[in-house]
């Protein structure tokens, strides 16, 4: 049995070996900057100054809070990543810089030094990097980035199976909300790691308590008319009239799930309207789009601006374009889902307007090209090449050593198992 000295003397190890773990981080995320060239996007993205601010903070904060703290996302994701992968995703930024319209590239370079702490902004400067470096290389021609068409700007013009067609990204990803019921759930459970809880559950809000997929698609339905009409603006809208449109969606696990996203656009994609919006549905919200749409813009003609004077006008603007704005999901002819930037499937609209629709050759062209996830990603592997072949006569556990002992001094990861390497 311990006495209070040397329990006090073993907690006071514990938390020196900690606070050394998490030392070890910033030091590892200095050594793989120091290989990247002196001009690299990603160097000038984290200097040195906000490294150091990031070491003493580690030196001066308690490891618990450490382990429970929010970090910089743009340190964490070069923290999970070896210097290998950080080159690569260097040479894919300065592809799609290169290939920027001027204010676009600044933009970019903007979002990446001021905005690369929060992990939202993050999410989306990668996933675009992803989708537009990858166009750029694999698409027929390449493809333009942020083309001007009329008063229009998507994301990517670019050819697919021998037609012009427009590709345009959307990252949802973890809400202000389910923020806030995480940093709950991390509030109860402090100081016990490998706990986990149920959502919605007890750390939800009373009227959250069984929204489940609904919630999802009405989030799906709001990003998505952001980029259609937004504030129900159909002039405002950022997919051009006459063209193919493709929606790349990338969702990082956990913000929405794959199960409201479906759900979602099996309402989008319906011949609608499918129901009236004025149906009772006891329980959880209307999840069907036409009544989000009607409730979207209630809330609207309830905003006043700063004369005090209505945003919206139900009469003059919504009833004026309300057939426009329940065929809007019509612009979109096909659908590309990631999770991150990890494929996961591909849907058709059947009831796409004529000059918008895709063929399944064209998506199916899609899937080939952003099937495989960037080289820089932690869900992507460097080739098993890199690996020695099995000497004869070598024992399998003897080989697996060798190859863990040449994948930790080359600072690499094979993409398969080593076991089946040695097969």
């Amino acid at each position: 049995m311990l006495t209070p000295r040397k329990k006090s003397e073993q907690l006071s190890t514990d938390r020196d070996s900690q606070q050394g773990y998490y030392l070890s981080m910033v030091k590892s995320v200095r050594k793989k900057l120091s290989v990247l060239p002196a001009g690299s996007h990603i160097r000038l993205a984290l200097p040195e100054a906000r490294l150091e601010l990031i070491e003493r903070w580690v030196e001066s904060s308690d490891p618990l809070d450490l382990a429970y703290a929010k970090w910089d996302a743009l340190f964490m994701f070069i923290n999970r990543r070896s210097a290998r992968q950080l080159r690569a995703l260097d040479r894919d930024l300065g592809t799609v810089l290169v290939s920027s319209k001027s204010a676009e590239a600044q933009k970019l370079r903007s979002d990446l030094l001021s905005g690369s702490k929060n992990q939202r902004v993050l999410e989306g400067i990668a996933f675009e990097v992803f989708a537009k470096s990858r166009s750029l290389r694999r698409l027929d021609k390449g493809g333009e980035l942020d083309p001007a068409i009329g008063n229009k700007k998507p994301d990517i013009r670019a050819r697919i199976a021998g037609r012009t067609g427009i590709l345009e990204c959307m990252v949802i990803t973890e809400s202000d909300y389910d923020g806030k019921v995480a940093e709950r759930g991390f509030a109860a459970h402090r100081g016990q790691p490998s706990a986990s809880w149920v959502r919605p559950g007890e750390f939800d809000d009373p009227d959250r308590r069984h929204w489940a997929s609904a919630y999802d698609c009405i989030r799906i339905y709001d990003a998505l008319f952001n980029k259609l009409a937004p504030g129900l603006d159909l002039r405002r809208t950022q997919i051009p009239e006459g063209q193919p449109a493709i929606l790349l969606l990338s969702i990082p696990t956990g913000a929405v799930s794959m199960r409201g996203v479906k759900r979602a656009f099996d309402e989008l994609f319906a011949n609608q309207p499918t129901s009236s919006p004025d149906e009772e549905k006891p329980g959880n919200p209307d999840a069907r789009f036409v009544p989000w749409l009607y409730d979207k813009a209630k809330r609207l003609c309830n905003e006043r601006d700063c004369k005090g004077r209505p945003k919206y006008d139900w009469n003059e603007q919504f009833c004026a374009d309300h057939d426009a704005l329940i065929a809007a999901p019509q612009k979109i002819g096909a659908l590309l889902v990631f999770d991150g930037r990890s494929f996961k499937f591909a849907r058709v609209n059947y009831y796409a307007a004529e000059a918008n629709r895709v063929t399944h050759a064209e998506v199916a062209k899609l899937e080939q090209v952003f099937r495989q996830p960037p080289g820089w990603d932690d869900q992507q592997l460097s080739p098993p090449t890199e690996l020695p072949l099995a000497k004869e006569g070598e024992s399998l556990v003897d080989y697996v050593a060798r190859c863990r002992a040449v994948v930790r001094s080359r600072d690499i990861v094979s993409c398969e198992p080593i076991e089946a390497r040695a097969l």
